[in-house]
């Protein structure tokens, strides 16, 4: 983490250097640039690209691209959420000058074509059906978001994949000009294993020109407990969905990506749904039978976030278990955690954290995610004490908060 170089390669991309002691390489060209950029009229539109950037170059089809990564044993992807498009390459450390031509050729030289880009509006078209349209609990998702971010920012309201009728109107004109219009800047990544000259050499002469230092900008965290937009709920909302059970959604506005508390709520997620002993699992699963499993999460954006508690039950044990689940609540609110407790998922969240930075995929997208975000690289020495140093007394302070009716968003689906 410490060892992380960087540089600039051109006006609009630069590199960051990560080795780290493994035999795998990961490359990425991440672009702060996703659905938070789209107009009114341009839903969907970047995921679309993202979709497009692969199906060829002027100098590569899309099959021979195929071809080249997997001669290689290499595996070849992307992402787009709201904030963030990242293109990707995870491949065995000895080919990384050949992973980072690839990456920067699909990056820079695509074509997009007709033929390609009829293909791939029905293949993005059924991915939303498939994901959005017919998948139990995402219309509670479509429902809260729609809610939660109704005046707060309008273009969180609507789904990263955009909407089908849309994504079959668009044109590779309109595809380009998102592109143009929105990719300004670019940051090179190499994650793992790999020669520092040798990289740096062959980008000198691609681009022919001079590799000169460069340091991020980080943007200050905030220590003060703040929950953006809070209160103004406390609704309750039934979704008509023809499945067996009742598909329970508990959403609350929660802290920002700029927030110290991140890391207590990320405890206090463990306290009520970490395991079979935790608050809630063990009063919904092990006392009261009425359900396999609970989970709880927290989603930040740069200005809002939320925080979420599931589960899914019996119909006729509904409002049994959406009491209890308030009960417990009302236990966190008034301190009522054991220290003893406590200490056990500290331990816990310490074991999870050690896997995210011991599995390399999931180090590079957070190293990814730091630098589109403008945050200190994650340090897994950092992240444990941070996680150490959580006192009870402010649990209790952000439970407050956060478990609020007032500050509450129920989703009831089935």
């Amino acid at each position: 983490m410490d060892k992380a170089e960087f540089y600039y390669i051109s006006d609009t991309l630069k590199l960051i250097l990560l080795p780290l002691p493994i035999s795998t390489v990961s490359i990425g060209i991440a672009v702060p640039v996703g659905a938070i950029n789209e107009s009114d009229n341009e839903y969907g539109i970047a995921h679309l690209l993202e979709h497009m950037i692969f199906a060829g170059t002027t100098t590569k089809t899309s099959i021979q691209i195929d071809k080249e990564v997997e001669a290689m044993g290499a595996i070849i992807n992307a992402y787009t959420n709201y904030y963030e498009t990242v293109y990707y390459i995870h491949g065995n450390g000895k080919y990384s000058i050949k992973l980072i031509d690839i990456i920067l050729d699909i990056y820079n030289n695509s074509i997009y074509p007709e033929d390609e880009l009829k293909r791939e509006k029905n293949v993005v078209s059924e991915e939303i059906k498939t994901v959005y349209e017919n998948s139990p609990g995402v219309k509670s998702y479509l429902t809260a978001i729609d809610i939660l971010y109704n005046g707060v920012n309008e273009r969180l309201r609507h789904h990263v994949a955009g909407y089908s009728n849309d994504i079959l109107k668009y044109t590779r004109d309109n595809i380009i000009n998102f592109k143009n219009k929105n990719y300004k800047e670019g940051y090179l990544v190499v994650s793992g294993h790999f020669d520092k000259d040798v990289i740096l050499n062959f980008l000198k002469k691609k681009f022919k020109s001079s590799i000169k230092a460069w340091k991020p900008s980080i943007t200050k965290t905030s220590g003060k407990l703040i929950i953006p937009y809070a209160g103004n709920l406390n609704r309750i909302v039934k979704i008509d969905n023809n499945i067996v059970q009742s598909y329970v959604s508990f959403y609350f506005r929660s802290v920002n990506n700029y927030s110290k508390w991140i890391t207590h709520v990320g405890v206090l997620s463990y306290i009520l749904t970490g395991n079979l002993n935790s608050m809630l699992s063990k009063v919904l699963r092990k006392d009261m039978g009425a359900v396999y499993s609970v989970d709880s999460y927290q989603r930040t954006h740069k200005d809002s976030g939320y925080f979420v508690i599931q589960f899914s039950c019996n119909k006729d044990l509904t409002d049994k278990c959406i009491n209890a689940v308030w009960t417990i609540l009302d236990e966190v609110k008034k301190g009522n955690i054991e220290p003893s407790y406590l200490s056990v998922v500290k331990n816990l969240r310490e074991t999870r954290n050690l896997f995210i930075f011991e599995n390399y995929d999931n180090y590079f997208d957070m190293v990814v995610n730091s630098l589109l975000n403008k945050k200190d690289l994650p340090n897994p020495k950092k992240v444990m004490n941070r996680i150490k140093s959580v006192k009870l007394y402010e649990l209790k302070c952000l439970a407050n908060k956060l478990f609020n009716k007032d500050n509450s968003l129920l989703i009831i689906e089935g």
